[in-house]
């Protein structure tokens, strides 16, 4: 606010600029007679000029027609370059040539000599009350630019006619051109906004600005008396860098939700897996039993055959519940996916129908990854199999390595790819593709939309194996046309192993040495008894850890090994071996478990004088696992 001079020292200072002695000295007389303090009187337009700043005026009055050569309105002109100070020209000239020229530097007010006390006052007064409101005015106007240049949405000013008439510094930014640009032309041809739509919905207040998302909002300017409309505020609240952090956000959420569905399946799969592979162990155990009494020419063997044969299939089944949970230990290795895709050309072509065109097309270079090659092999047969449902009536299946470099992450149809070097296979097919709505979920556990076959699993496993060995799986699809896999897997500068060399396994020999059996699943443990006892060990069988105690306490000879199932009632093997041994530091272990190794490895700690044989395992994997121990 700027204040009244009376209200801070008192009374207002007046310079006057007269070059006759005696009107400059009667100005001089009103002036104070007025109450003003008038410290000086210049004669010179030049004199005036270099010292009026010493003095600190209010307000200078200012004859027109001054000697030397620079007269009233040429000084008036220098003085405003310099300050907003008010000033009235006192003249005898009224003639119209002097007035044009005084206009032009617009003074406070023009007197003509002579004039009386009153009449200078007068001008006086108003010139000072103009100043200060103007003064005042400015200040306001300064306060609101300021304002508004300091706000991080953008404003734009636009008046009743609808043309631009400010922008802040905001406002530029998202608009791209300067306020000097757009002034004065109309909103709609400096603002094109187009309505956002976000996954089919339009959001409300959110618009396209350039490649900017602004939430936009405006207002009317109102006049308070008449109530009218005299332009509009538009504002732009920019939520570009919002609306990105909001998408990712909403990825991790949805990635997040997606890794625990797979733990908890995970688990699931865990405690299925135990179960099923105790059954599978007893069928697959039996039925080489079987086949072991009956004679060669039996017609029960081609029975009992397919009993096996089923029994290998439902153990594949369970190897891939454990794969897509990441259950199953992967064994992974330096591996060329050009050199694996040939060696597994042969199979592809028999997984497919006569009436589907397979291409291979290996274009990587050097295309080394590190991968577990089984795992992967029965990621490539899964997409294979996937793709030849999709072609009812035939079709292309393409599949190709390539190399790309990712300077950058780049966002696929379902995730996002962080920047590296990759090999990726892709795997193409000209199928019925996949429906949007369907897409976020094909990689879901047991989610198929096979309802008469499949088990949902196949995707599963795909999304496990890859990203299990640091990759990433993209899918783009479009329905009628096919669809495309796409396996990023880092290129690793590993070295690959010498593969080792293949050695013939002898035939599982028996012995006469003693064993205890704790297991409580009474199929498994009937199996593992007749098994053994059938080659000549001498069996001890228990149900728990309870009755393997006690016999061990009142069997006085020697147990030289204990199988025993890791997960038992009451207290687990390792504790129970643990207990046995203090009276028998001597005996060896062989612990079993149909839990998956990893699930073993959160509980357990095992030695490598704790060897453990994973469930299903049939009669030839048993003997030979219980002789290399006793051996060991």
């Amino acid at each position: 606010m700027v204040l009244k001079k009376e209200e801070s020292v008192g009374v207002f200072t007046v310079l006057v600029l007269e070059d006759e002695p005696v009107v400059a000295l009667d100005i001089k007389l009103h002036l104070e007679h007025m109450g003003y303090n008038v410290p000086a009187v210049f004669s010179s337009a030049e004199a005036f000029l270099s010292h009026w700043q010493e003095y600190d005026p209010d307000l200078i009055l200012i004859d027109v027609q001054l000697e030397g050569a620079i007269d009233g309105i040429s000084a008036a002109r220098r003085l405003k370059e310099q300050s907003d100070l008010p000033f009235i020209f006192v003249t005898a000239y009224a003639d119209e040539h002097t007035i044009e020229r005084a206009k032009e530097v617009e003074p406070f007010a023009y007197i003509l000599k002579p004039f009386d006390e009153r009449e200078l006052k007068g001008a006086i007064e108003l010139a000072l009350y103009r100043h200060r409101v103007a003064s005042e005015l400015k200040e306001r106007e300064k306060l609101f630019s300021t304002t508004l240049q300091s706000l991080r949405e953008g404003v734009v000013i636009t008046d009743a006619e609808g043309r631009v008439r400010f922008v802040n510094r905001a406002g530029e930014a998202l608009l791209g051109r300067s306020e000097s640009e757009v002034s004065g032309r109309k909103f709609e041809e400096v603002v094109r906004l187009s309505p956002y739509e976000e996954e089919g919905e339009r959001r409300e207040g959110m618009f396209v600005l350039g490649d900017r998302l602004v939430e936009y909002s405006e207002t009317d300017l109102v006049w308070d008396v008449p109530r009218e409309s005299f332009g509009k505020v538009h504002v732009f609240h920019d939520f570009t860098h919002w609306m990105e952090t909001e998408r990712k956000l909403r990825e991790r959420e949805r990635q997040l939700l997606q890794s625990q569905k797979m733990e908890a399946v995970g688990r699931l799969a865990g405690g299925v897996a135990h179960d099923f592979n105790n059954l599978l162990t007893v069928l697959m155990g039996y039925s080489k039993l079987i086949l072991q009494g009956l004679p060669a020419d039996s017609p029960l063997r081609s029975d009992v055959q397919e009993i096996q044969r089923a029994t290998l299939r439902s153990s594949h089944l369970i190897r891939q519940l454990l794969l897509f949970s990441r259950h199953q230990v992967a064994q992974p290795e330096v591996v060329d996916l050009n050199e694996l895709l040939r060696e597994m050309e042969r199979l592809l072509r028999r997984v497919l129908r006569e009436d589907i065109t397979l291409t291979l097309s290996c274009l990587a270079a050097s295309p080394r990854v590190y991968v577990d090659p089984a795992q992967f092999e029965q990621v490539v047969v899964n997409l294979a199999v996937n793709a030849r449902d999709a072609m009812p009536n035939g079709g292309m299946l393409t599949i190709q390595t390539r190399n790309e470099i990712l300077r950058e992450e780049r966002k696929g149809a379902l995730i996002s790819v962080p920047p590296g070097e990759y090999v990726v296979l892709d795997v193409s097919d000209t199928g019925s593709g996949i429906p949007p709505a369907i897409l976020p979920r094909i990689f879901e556990p047991f989610f198929t939309t096979r309802e008469d076959e499949g088990t949902g699993l196949g995707l599963s496993t795909v999304y496990a194996v890859i990203t299990g060995a640091g990759g990433f799986v993209d899918v783009s699809s479009t329905p009628g046309r096919g669809t495309t896999f796409s396996l990023y897997l880092p290129l690793t500068d590993r070295q690959a192993q010498e593969p080792e060399e293949v050695r013939e396994e002898p035939h599982p020999a028996g012995g006469s040495e003693t064993i205890l059996v704790v297991e409580d699943d009474d199929h498994v443990r009937d199996f593992i008894h007749r098994s053994l006892q059938r080659r000549g060990y001498r069996m001890l069988v228990v149900g728990n850890p309870g009755e393997a105690l006690l016999l061990s306490e009142e069997y006085k000879g020697p147990i030289h090994l204990v199988i025993t199932d890791l997960i038992l009632p009451y207290i687990d093997g390792k504790r129970l071996v643990e207990r046995l041994r203090k009276a028998r530091p001597e005996t060896k272990v062989l612990f079993i478990s149909g839990y998956p190794p990893s699930m073993i490895g959160e509980r357990f700690s095992l030695s490598p004088e704790e060897p453990l044989l994973q469930k299903p395992f049939d009669l030839d994997t048993l003997l030979r696992k219980v002789r290399e121990v006793l051996e060991f």
